[in-house]
Protein backbone atom coordinates (compact mmCIF):
# COMPACT_ATOMS: atom_id res chain seq x y z
CA UNK A 1 0.00 0.00 0.00
CA UNK A 2 1.80 3.18 -1.37
CA UNK A 3 2.46 6.01 1.69
CA UNK A 4 1.71 8.93 -0.57
CA UNK A 5 -2.58 8.74 -0.56
CA UNK A 6 -3.98 8.74 -4.03
CA UNK A 7 -6.44 11.86 -4.25
CA UNK A 8 -4.69 15.06 -4.70
CA UNK A 9 -6.33 16.69 -2.02
CA UNK A 10 -5.12 13.46 0.14
CA UNK A 11 -1.86 15.01 -1.03
CA UNK A 12 -2.07 17.81 0.25
CA UNK A 13 -2.73 16.99 3.60
CA UNK A 14 -0.43 14.85 4.15
CA UNK A 15 2.24 16.86 3.92
CA UNK A 16 0.47 19.85 5.75
CA UNK A 17 0.48 16.80 8.28
CA UNK A 18 4.29 16.27 8.02
CA UNK A 19 6.13 19.13 6.89
CA UNK A 20 6.73 20.26 10.70
CA UNK A 21 8.14 16.66 11.48
CA UNK A 22 9.99 16.59 8.81
CA UNK A 23 11.62 20.24 8.93
CA UNK A 24 12.75 19.42 12.51
CA UNK A 25 14.14 15.50 11.71
CA UNK A 26 15.60 16.67 8.08
CA UNK A 27 19.23 15.33 8.93
CA UNK A 28 18.08 12.72 10.57
CA UNK A 29 15.97 11.67 8.43
CA UNK A 30 18.02 12.16 5.34
CA UNK A 31 16.43 15.31 3.81
CA UNK A 32 18.32 18.47 3.39
CA UNK A 33 16.99 21.79 4.05
CA UNK A 34 16.27 22.70 0.36
CA UNK A 35 14.25 19.38 0.27
CA UNK A 36 11.99 20.48 3.24
CA UNK A 37 11.71 24.47 1.82
CA UNK A 38 10.54 23.54 -1.44
CA UNK A 39 8.11 21.11 -0.38
CA UNK A 40 6.94 24.06 2.09
CA UNK A 41 6.65 25.99 -0.73
CA UNK A 42 4.59 23.47 -2.73
CA UNK A 43 2.48 22.50 -0.13
CA UNK A 44 1.33 26.28 0.98
CA UNK A 45 1.02 26.37 -3.08
CA UNK A 46 -1.29 23.53 -3.49
CA UNK A 47 -3.40 24.19 -0.25
CA UNK A 48 -4.36 28.14 -1.80
CA UNK A 49 -4.98 26.12 -4.90
CA UNK A 50 -7.55 24.29 -3.49
CA UNK A 51 -8.92 26.73 -1.67
CA UNK A 52 -9.37 28.92 -5.13
CA UNK A 53 -11.01 25.83 -6.85
CA UNK A 54 -13.34 25.57 -4.14
CA UNK A 55 -14.45 29.04 -4.40
CA UNK A 56 -14.93 29.10 -8.03
CA UNK A 57 -16.66 26.19 -7.72
CA UNK A 58 -18.84 27.58 -5.86
CA UNK A 59 -19.25 30.50 -7.57
CA UNK A 60 -20.01 28.71 -10.97
CA UNK A 61 -22.67 26.94 -8.70
CA UNK A 62 -24.29 29.81 -7.92
CA UNK A 63 -24.14 31.95 -11.56
CA UNK A 64 -25.22 28.37 -13.17
CA UNK A 65 -28.45 29.04 -10.61
CA UNK A 66 -28.24 32.75 -11.41
CA UNK A 67 -28.51 31.67 -15.05
CA UNK A 68 -31.45 29.19 -15.04
CA UNK A 69 -33.40 31.93 -12.78
CA UNK A 70 -32.60 34.26 -15.75
CA UNK A 71 -33.82 32.13 -18.68
CA UNK A 72 -36.39 31.15 -16.79
CA UNK A 73 -37.55 35.04 -16.60
CA UNK A 74 -36.79 34.90 -20.25
CA UNK A 75 -38.47 32.18 -21.31
CA UNK A 76 -41.85 33.25 -19.12
CA UNK A 77 -41.75 36.44 -21.35
CA UNK A 78 -41.55 34.77 -24.68
CA UNK A 79 -44.26 32.56 -23.87
CA UNK A 80 -46.74 35.00 -23.55
CA UNK A 81 -45.02 37.08 -26.63
CA UNK A 82 -45.91 33.61 -28.84
CA UNK A 83 -49.52 33.36 -26.90
CA UNK A 84 -50.01 37.31 -27.83
CA UNK A 85 -48.79 36.24 -31.99
CA UNK A 86 -51.31 32.98 -31.87
CA UNK A 87 -54.15 35.23 -30.48
CA UNK A 88 -53.61 37.62 -33.21
CA UNK A 89 -53.56 35.82 -35.76
CA UNK A 90 -56.45 33.34 -34.91
CA UNK A 91 -58.74 37.28 -34.00
CA UNK A 92 -57.43 38.32 -37.53
CA UNK A 93 -57.58 35.15 -39.39
CA UNK A 94 -54.23 36.18 -40.95
CA UNK A 95 -51.67 33.39 -41.54
CA UNK A 96 -49.34 36.14 -42.58
CA UNK A 97 -48.46 37.20 -38.72
CA UNK A 98 -46.63 34.08 -38.28
CA UNK A 99 -44.58 34.85 -41.55
CA UNK A 100 -43.55 38.62 -39.69
CA UNK A 101 -43.02 37.31 -36.47
CA UNK A 102 -40.75 34.35 -38.26
CA UNK A 103 -42.52 31.54 -36.09
CA UNK A 104 -43.83 28.51 -37.09
CA UNK A 105 -47.42 28.40 -37.70
CA UNK A 106 -49.50 25.74 -35.62
CA UNK A 107 -49.87 22.46 -37.35
CA UNK A 108 -53.39 21.22 -38.33
CA UNK A 109 -53.62 18.09 -35.61
CA UNK A 110 -53.04 14.57 -36.92
CA UNK A 111 -55.94 12.81 -37.81
CA UNK A 112 -56.42 9.65 -35.03
CA UNK A 113 -55.47 5.83 -36.03
CA UNK A 114 -57.94 4.27 -37.77
CA UNK A 115 -60.31 2.58 -35.64
CA UNK A 116 -59.00 -1.27 -34.32
CA UNK A 117 -61.11 -4.15 -34.59
CA UNK A 118 -62.81 -5.49 -31.17
CA UNK A 119 -61.46 -8.36 -29.83
CA UNK A 120 -62.29 -11.45 -27.35
CA UNK A 121 -66.11 -11.40 -28.55
CA UNK A 122 -68.77 -13.28 -26.18
CA UNK A 123 -72.09 -14.37 -26.99
CA UNK A 124 -73.90 -15.94 -24.84
CA UNK A 125 -77.87 -17.28 -24.77
CA UNK A 126 -80.25 -15.58 -21.88
CA UNK A 127 -83.61 -17.73 -21.19
CA UNK A 128 -85.87 -15.19 -21.94
CA UNK A 129 -84.43 -15.41 -25.55
CA UNK A 130 -82.32 -12.90 -25.73
CA UNK A 131 -78.26 -13.50 -26.68
CA UNK A 132 -75.83 -11.05 -24.60
CA UNK A 133 -72.61 -9.86 -26.44
CA UNK A 134 -69.20 -8.51 -24.51
CA UNK A 135 -66.01 -7.46 -26.22
CA UNK A 136 -63.44 -5.25 -25.79
CA UNK A 137 -62.40 -2.08 -27.92
CA UNK A 138 -61.30 1.28 -27.43
CA UNK A 139 -64.11 4.06 -27.75
CA UNK A 140 -61.28 7.22 -27.82
CA UNK A 141 -61.73 9.59 -30.76
CA UNK A 142 -65.39 9.76 -30.61
CA UNK A 143 -65.01 5.53 -32.21
CA UNK A 144 -68.54 3.00 -31.36
CA UNK A 145 -69.27 -0.06 -32.25
CA UNK A 146 -71.61 -1.26 -34.94
CA UNK A 147 -72.88 -4.92 -34.15
CA UNK A 148 -73.25 -7.48 -37.26
CA UNK A 149 -75.34 -10.91 -37.26
CA UNK A 150 -75.31 -13.92 -39.66
CA UNK A 151 -77.80 -16.03 -39.54
CA UNK A 152 -76.76 -20.03 -40.42
CA UNK A 153 -77.31 -20.67 -43.86
CA UNK A 154 -76.81 -17.21 -45.21
CA UNK A 155 -73.75 -15.59 -46.74
CA UNK A 156 -75.21 -11.74 -45.24
CA UNK A 157 -74.25 -9.91 -42.28
CA UNK A 158 -76.54 -7.58 -41.59
CA UNK A 159 -76.06 -4.32 -39.06
CA UNK A 160 -78.50 -4.96 -36.17
CA UNK A 161 -77.29 -1.79 -34.34
CA UNK A 162 -74.88 0.36 -32.63
CA UNK A 163 -73.76 1.49 -29.15
CA UNK A 164 -70.93 3.14 -27.47
CA UNK A 165 -70.58 0.50 -24.67
CA UNK A 166 -69.13 -2.79 -24.97
CA UNK A 167 -72.25 -4.69 -24.62
CA UNK A 168 -75.19 -5.61 -26.67
CA UNK A 169 -78.18 -7.68 -26.10
CA UNK A 170 -79.85 -8.90 -29.76
CA UNK A 171 -83.39 -8.93 -28.34
CA UNK A 172 -84.79 -9.57 -31.52
CA UNK A 173 -83.14 -12.94 -32.57
CA UNK A 174 -85.42 -14.35 -35.23
CA UNK A 175 -87.95 -17.41 -34.15
CA UNK A 176 -89.65 -18.09 -37.29
CA UNK A 177 -87.99 -19.79 -38.87
CA UNK A 178 -85.83 -20.85 -36.37
CA UNK A 179 -81.90 -20.40 -37.77
CA UNK A 180 -79.78 -23.47 -36.76
CA UNK A 181 -76.91 -20.86 -35.65
CA UNK A 182 -76.63 -17.28 -35.73
CA UNK A 183 -72.35 -15.89 -35.87
CA UNK A 184 -71.85 -12.37 -34.50
CA UNK A 185 -69.19 -9.82 -35.37
CA UNK A 186 -68.38 -6.29 -33.88
CA UNK A 187 -66.71 -3.49 -35.64
CA UNK A 188 -65.35 -0.28 -34.93
CA UNK A 189 -66.77 2.61 -36.38
CA UNK A 190 -65.45 6.63 -36.75
CA UNK A 191 -67.96 8.54 -39.00
CA UNK A 192 -68.11 6.19 -41.32
CA UNK A 193 -64.99 4.65 -41.23
CA UNK A 194 -65.41 1.00 -40.16
CA UNK A 195 -62.74 -1.18 -38.51
CA UNK A 196 -62.15 -5.09 -39.64
CA UNK A 197 -64.25 -7.48 -38.04
CA UNK A 198 -63.67 -8.47 -34.75
CA UNK A 199 -63.15 -13.00 -34.22
CA UNK A 200 -66.69 -14.23 -34.37
CA UNK A 201 -68.60 -15.64 -31.94
CA UNK A 202 -71.69 -18.35 -33.15
CA UNK A 203 -74.52 -19.79 -30.87
CA UNK A 204 -76.10 -22.70 -32.38
CA UNK A 205 -80.28 -23.88 -31.99
CA UNK A 206 -80.20 -27.49 -30.52
CA UNK A 207 -83.38 -28.24 -31.43
CA UNK A 208 -86.76 -28.77 -29.25
CA UNK A 209 -86.17 -28.81 -25.51
CA UNK A 210 -82.40 -27.33 -25.69
CA UNK A 211 -82.93 -23.95 -27.84
CA UNK A 212 -80.17 -21.92 -28.41
CA UNK A 213 -76.83 -22.49 -26.76
CA UNK A 214 -72.84 -22.19 -27.26
CA UNK A 215 -70.04 -24.36 -26.45
CA UNK A 216 -70.40 -27.88 -25.78
CA UNK A 217 -73.12 -27.93 -23.46
CA UNK A 218 -77.11 -27.79 -23.91
CA UNK A 219 -79.34 -26.39 -21.20
CA UNK A 220 -83.33 -27.67 -20.90
CA UNK A 221 -85.30 -24.97 -21.16
CA UNK A 222 -87.58 -23.26 -18.24
CA UNK A 223 -90.96 -21.49 -19.13
CA UNK A 224 -91.14 -20.98 -22.95
CA UNK A 225 -92.57 -23.76 -25.41
CA UNK A 226 -89.94 -26.49 -26.69
CA UNK A 227 -89.74 -24.86 -29.93
CA UNK A 228 -89.47 -21.43 -29.40
CA UNK A 229 -86.33 -19.67 -29.28
CA UNK A 230 -87.39 -17.50 -26.48
CA UNK A 231 -86.73 -20.58 -24.43
CA UNK A 232 -83.15 -20.32 -25.18
CA UNK A 233 -81.19 -21.45 -21.83
CA UNK A 234 -77.22 -19.86 -20.91
CA UNK A 235 -74.48 -21.44 -21.77
CA UNK A 236 -70.59 -21.28 -21.92
CA UNK A 237 -69.08 -19.73 -25.26
CA UNK A 238 -67.75 -20.62 -28.30
CA UNK A 239 -65.76 -18.42 -30.52
CA UNK A 240 -65.11 -19.18 -33.95
CA UNK A 241 -62.67 -17.67 -36.16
Amino acid sequence: MPVLPQSDLQKVEFMEAHLALWTTNATAIGLTAAQVTAMGTATTAARTGFNGQQSAKAAAKAATANFHNLVRTLADLASDAIKAIKLKSAQNNDPNVYVLANIPAPQPPSPPPPPAPPTDLIADPNADGTISLKWKGSVANSTFFSVWRKLGGSTTWVNIGSTAMKSFDDSAVPANPIPASITYSIRSQRGNELSAPSVQAEVVYGGPGVGFFSGAEAFAFTGAGANSPDSAANGTTRQAA
